[in-house]
């Protein structure tokens, strides 16, 4: 089944009116890899998934989901 992957960390990240660099000094990683999680260039792993999600008090689905493409 194929799955497409979905970002709402722009969203996010926006509607608090935080920078990229500002987030990714707080989640430890660079500026680039933000963006790229961002539009979806790259998957998150479970550990920085978790601290973006806990820097928004949400669950990490919130954040990060997959779509079936069939449905």
């Amino acid at each position: 089944m194929p799955l497409r992957y979905i970002s709402r960390l722009n969203f996010y990240r926006s509607s608090e009116g935080i920078s990229q660099l500002a987030l990714s000094k707080t989640l430890g990683i660079s500026r680039q890899t933000l963006s790229a999680l961002e539009f979806g260039k790259t998957h998150p792993t479970l550990l920085v998934a978790h601290k973006i999600a806990s820097s928004f008090a949400v669950p990490i689905e919130d954040i990060f989901t997959f779509k079936d493409l069939k449905a």
